[in-house]
């Protein structure tokens, strides 16, 4: 199946989930100039999310978010792209925590993914969010 059968087969299928688990949920907002939520909104809020937690605060956000969402593949690519156009787009959506306050802290995980890594030999990916879950 190509890539445009897959999209013809599954968008309304997807959009329909956006809008009835982020959107009508008010998870997360629709953007100013946007009739809805949509699939690239979700990767942005996945990026403010992965920052929150993973990126080092020594790191440019940029730099960390063009590696995690696939603009930049690769150490060598990375030297010859020093920032991805494309990650520009994914810079609007904020965390707010209970009290409403802005949560701007990078890399709030490392530390306790790095203990967890130094015990089972096991390397940093974002995407293990259910071994992360089990940390103590």
């Amino acid at each position: 199946m190509s890539p445009d059968d897959i999209n013809s087969r599954l968008n309304t299928s997807v959009r329909h989930y956006i809008k009835s688990s982020f959107e009508d949920s008010e998870v997360l907002p629709v953007l100013p100039g946007e009739k809805a939520v949509t699939a690239h909104n979700l990767r942005g809020a996945y990026a403010e999310i992965a920052t929150h937690f993973f990126c080092p605060p020594n790191q440019g956000t940029h730099r960390f978010l063009q590696q995690h969402l696939g603009h930049v593949i690769g150490e060598s690519e990375l030297a010859k792209r020093k920032n991805a156009g494309a990650t520009e787009h994914y810079f609007h959506y904020f965390l707010i925590g209970a009290q409403q306050q802005p949560l701007g802290e990078k890399g709030i995980l490392l530390e306790r993914v790095e203990r967890y890594r130094l015990r089972s030999n096991w390397s940093l990916n974002p995407l293990n969010w259910q071994i992360l879950s089990q940390l103590k």
